[in-house]
């Protein structure tokens, strides 16, 4: 079965779009291999075969070619040169039921039993292909509205769509596990910026699942990956009619709910609430919610989501590989460059691996501004401590001074991943892991032990297994960079069918 993976980015528009967006499908075998093409109608006769115009004879093949379901029943009981008339009536046909041994009931119900299984053949169909297509991702990202009619019976139809989505689940997580592990500074154990979450039930009778990881950075990172990571699962389930919107359309509440998050930071600190300051200070976020058979990724910064996966070619099912599910945003990326580069004050610097934002003219130009004005824009901290602010990613929470000047953006891509029976395992880690060891490198750490427990409920290991991901980034950064090691974060996930999830061991 392929998979699809639809990408989203608030940043491109479409026009007659609210919402544009760019589409990765996974070719399925048959893709592969050149022989899935679209209908052909060069070689259809623009008149039915065996046409009851043309003939008034023909036999019981000719009709199936030729007539409905009911009519080839008939032609099957009677003389194979008896008279077919120019309607599909079975009532123009007088036949002795008991002479051939079939009642007319009988066809009816054949036939209706027939057409009940190739319409829901149909539903299922039509349901499977929606999920390739562009237009229903353009769907997933428009606002959910709850009308007042919905609103007087929210619970019912929360039940109801759990109910529905509970009937429809092929795919669940069966197993996570978190690691994390902080950096050195100069040789010396620093703060872990780092910060994640797993809720292996969350919403109405558990029915959702939701995972992430957070790399914060500045003086105050540590404050702004912890808030996030708390916060924002309860904005996907806050209130009824978030919770509904949630269940009906995961991508959309995805979205709003990361958008909350950042206005909720502002709101808060503005209020006095927070006690850190955000002016370059943030964070990343890297996180997939679980809902039916599909997952709903979510992406700001260079922390990266990889899925290990069969290779739905390999019939013996041998070989784990990896897919990069997440795109890194940072300004090596040329389309994050591009908008960075016409912010008010961003400058691409050492080899456009950085955004460097100069503060300097503001404080001190003629006439020189207010205080409270200074305040305002850059906070208590910036103000005091700042000439320039430096920035290694291009989207992200908080950075307040590098959202206002440098072109750095808190919008998310939105991913949407369809479950499958070859996906095994994903992964979110912090770029702590990525900037030393490769995706095809910690999918065959984690894969090759994992393939083993594919009929398993749990994997005794996985705890072990996260921790050995963690450990050895750790140690090539120690060997490739002398004093300095970046905080490690990774939770990694087991894919399964919900059929072995409810299993007994």
């Amino acid at each position: 079965m392929g998979c699809i993976e639809s990408t989203f980015d608030p940043e491109d528009k479409e026009p007659g779009h609210d919402r544009a967006t760019k589409e990765v499908a996974t070719p399925t075998s048959d893709e592969q291999a050149g022989t899935h093409k679209p209908p052909s109608f060069e070689n259809v006769p623009s008149e039915p075969i065996d046409s009851p115009q043309a003939s008034t004879t023909t036999t019981p093949d000719a009709v199936s070619k030729a007539y409905s379901p009911k009519l080839q029943g008939v032609a099957a009981m009677i003389d194979t040169h008896a008279a077919i008339p120019e309607s599909e009536s079975v009532e123009d046909l007088m036949i002795d039921a008991n002479a051939v041994g079939m009642d007319m009931q009988t066809i009816n119900e054949d036939e209706e039993h027939e057409h009940k299984t190739t319409a829901q053949d149909d539903d299922d169909e039509d349901e499977d292909d929606e999920d390739y297509t562009e237009d229903k991702f353009n769907k997933d990202m428009t606002m959910y509205e709850i009308t007042d009619e919905m609103s007087s019976n929210l619970e019912q139809l929360i039940a109801d769509k759990v109910a529905e989505i509970e009937r429809k689940t092929k795919f669940v997580i069966v197993q996570s596990s978190a690691s994390t592990k902080a950096g050195l500074k100069d040789g010396q154990s620093k703060t872990n910026q780092d910060s994640s979450f797993m809720h292996d039930r969350l919403g109405p009778q558990g029915v959702l699942q939701f995972y992430g990881v957070c790399d914060g950075h500045g003086p105050s990172g540590h404050n702004v990956s912890q808030y996030c990571c708390e916060h924002l699962s309860q904005l996907l389930i806050k209130d009824n009619e978030r919770i509904l919107t949630t269940l009906c359309k995961p991508a959309y509440a995805l979205m709003i709910a990361i958008e909350e998050l950042d206005e909720k930071l502002d709101a808060e600190k503005k209020s006095g609430q927070l006690k850190f300051d955000m002016s370059a200070s943030g964070t990343t976020l890297t996180c997939g919610l679980r809902v039916g058979n599909h997952l709903y990724l979510a992406n700001l910064g260079d922390s990266r989501a990889v899925m290990g996966h069969y290779d739905a070619n390999n019939k013996t099912r041998v070989r784990v590989q990896s897919k990069q599910l997440t795109v890194d945003h940072d300004p090596t990326n040329q389309m994050e460059a591009d908008r960075i580069s016409k912010s008010t004050r961003g400058k691409l610097v050492d080899g456009n691996a950085r955004i460097h934002i100069n503060l300097i003219d503001d404080k001190f130009a003629k006439p020189r501004q207010s205080v409270l004005e200074l305040k305002q824009t850059y906070g208590v901290d910036a103000l005091k401590q700042l000439n320039a602010v430096s920035a290694s990613v291009s989207r992200s929470i908080g950075d307040k001074v590098a959202h206002k000047y440098g072109g750095v953006i808190s919008k998310p891509d939105i991913i949407i991943h369809r479950l499958c029976d070859n996906d095994l395992f994903c992964m979110w880690a912090s770029d702590g892991i990525w900037t030393v060891i490769d995706n095809g490198d910690v999918t065959r750490i984690i894969g090759n032990k994992l393939k083993t427990c594919t009929e398993q409920k749990s994997y005794a290991d996985l705890q072990k297994l996260t921790d050995k991901v963690v450990k050895e980034a750790h140690i090539v950064w120690q060997d490739e960079f002398d004093d300095y090691v970046d905080d490690i974060t990774a939770v990694v996930v087991r894919i399964a069918s919900k059929q072995l999830a409810h299993s007994q061991e």
